[in-house]
């Protein structure tokens, strides 16, 4: 017998999206506590990030730090 392991939501489940939601924004919450300074621009839009052009390298080390698969 193959073992399986499933990460994450069914992708038609209806509850899919909006715990992907309630992840994402947990995630940014502790990414900019995290980050350490205040950040003049952040916005996102499902798994998209947009935030201040000198920070975007900075910023996404520290919220791909959370996890290998974000």
């Amino acid at each position: 017998m193959t073992e399986f392991t499933q990460i994450g939501t069914l992708m038609d489940s209806p509850l899919s999206p909006i715990i992907a939601d309630l992840i994402m924004e947990d995630l940014k919450c502790k990414a900019l506590e995290r980050f350490g300074i205040e950040v003049p621009f952040y916005f996102r839009y499902v798994d998209d990030v947009a935030i201040a052009n000198h920070l975007i390298e900075e910023f996404l080390e520290v919220f791909n730090s959370f996890h290998s698969r974000l």
